[in-house]
């Protein structure tokens, strides 16, 4: 995650990051967390989670599901 930059090239175009499509067993989730109905969303609902350093106040936006 430290060198990821969430293809923002593509993210520009509209598209989803690379992962997303190259990962057949679905072990990422995108999308938009303020949309009750995406499936980032969804899978964070009711789930344990952890994020890196968020005491440091840089607001991570990347949830590990534990």
């Amino acid at each position: 995650v430290e060198k990821c930059t969430f293809c923002y090239q593509r993210i520009a175009k509209g598209e989803v990051p690379a992962c997303m499509e190259l990962c057949p067993a679905r072990a990422r989730h995108w999308g938009d967390l303020d949309d009750p109905e995406s499936d980032v969303s969804k899978a964070l609902a009711g789930r344990s989670y952890t994020q890196l350093l968020p005491e440091m106040g840089t607001k991570p936006s990347v949830y590990y599901l534990v």
